[in-house]
């Protein structure tokens, strides 16, 4: 069994508005079919996208306030903090990253550095589903091999990987990292009670970053992919676990808020129980659905429901099934 102690998350100070994108970006069909999305997360200032709309994601990183490092050290320090740890207790980093600027080391080893920890690290990463990967692999070890203090992060800057000449990219996504502490020793405010993952190969090419290029999402995985499977899922999650709908939380941010909305009418989740933060600050792929946690974390109360779904571009999904201790 697995308990979350802490979570963390970060995102950089700059924000992109809806009417600076509508200034620069050329196609006045985006406009007319806007994702619900207000303001997004970026390390980019206004100033260089309009100079030259991000032709060169080399120049990107070099102007970046902020690198996917430095936001998942901020979202791990929180939530060492929220648990009551330091650095040096940990005994395990799990990570990933979607915008790395390196391919070695790992982005855990990076987290590992920075934290000053000599333990293991490494990356396990699927874009949009990280936590789900890391929390569904950690239950199929046996609880004697799990160390004491597990850190999972996702972090990612995709506003260094968008063109802003055409295109609904970047309407929807922003920057981003989270982070939370798990053990399967001791308890926590929340303890997991399940979790899924999958992933569908075939479908890889409706969605895909350049490594020195710029990032592509098919505008048939939305509808044909992401929602269905997030949708299947999560009545996966409830049926399984014999979940009260009417009580349960859910947490879903990579879609557009729209689109979140028209899956949780149809499962009938009230609207005060569908969580979400997108429509402030963009979907950040793998950090995205901790982030809207994290935000929460001082007003969880014992005996509450969370289901965290993590559906999304990487053609990966799954859910975690979270319950307040006490309760």
């Amino acid at each position: 069994m697995l308990h979350v102690l802490g979570v963390g998350h970060a995102w950089p100070e700059g924000r992109l508005s809806d009417e600076f994108l509508e200034d620069v970006i050329e196609s006045t069909e985006v406009r007319a079919n806007s994702v619900g999305v207000q303001s997004r997360a970026s390390v980019l200032t206004e100033e260089y996208i309009a100079l030259g709309k991000n032709k060169d994601v080399e120049e990107a990183e070099k102007v970046a306030s902020d690198t996917p490092t430095d936001l998942s050290e901020r979202a791990a320090r929180l939530a060492l903090e929220r648990a009551g740890l330091h650095p040096e207790d940990l005994g395990l980093i799990l990570a990933g990253v979607c915008t790395p600027q390196q391919t070695t080391p790992s982005e855990a080893q990076r987290m590992g550095k920075r934290l000053g920890q000599k333990v293991p690290a490494y990356d396990l990463y699927s874009a949009s589903s990280d936590f789900s990967l890391h929390v569904s692999t950690l239950l199929d070890w046996k609880e004697e091999r799990i160390p004491e203090y597990v850190l999972s992060a996702s972090t990612g800057c995709v506003t260094t990987r968008l063109s802003y000449q055409s295109g609904e990219e970047p309407f929807i996504f922003g920057d981003g990292a989270a982070a939370m502490v798990l053990s399967s020793r001791h308890t926590g405010k929340l303890q997991v009670r399940d979790s899924d993952f999958l992933t569908e190969p075939e479908n890889a090419d409706l969605f895909f970053i350049e490594l020195y290029g710029h990032l592509r999402l098919s505008p048939h995985a939305l509808a044909d992919w992401i929602a269905p499977r997030t949708h299947d899922l999560l009545v996966c999650a409830i049926e399984k676990n014999s979940l009260d709908v009417s009580r349960l939380k859910w947490i879903c941010p990579q879609l557009s808020p729209s689109s979140m909305q028209d899956i949780a009418s149809r499962i009938g989740i009230a609207p005060e129980n569908h969580w979400h933060n997108t429509e402030r600050v963009g979907c950040s792929l793998g950090a995205s659905p901790l982030t809207v946690l994290s935000e929460r974390w001082e007003q969880l109360t014992p005996g509450e429901c969370v289901v965290l779904s993590t559906a999304g571009p990487g053609m990966s999904a799954g859910y975690i099934v979270l319950q307040t201790v006490g309760g």
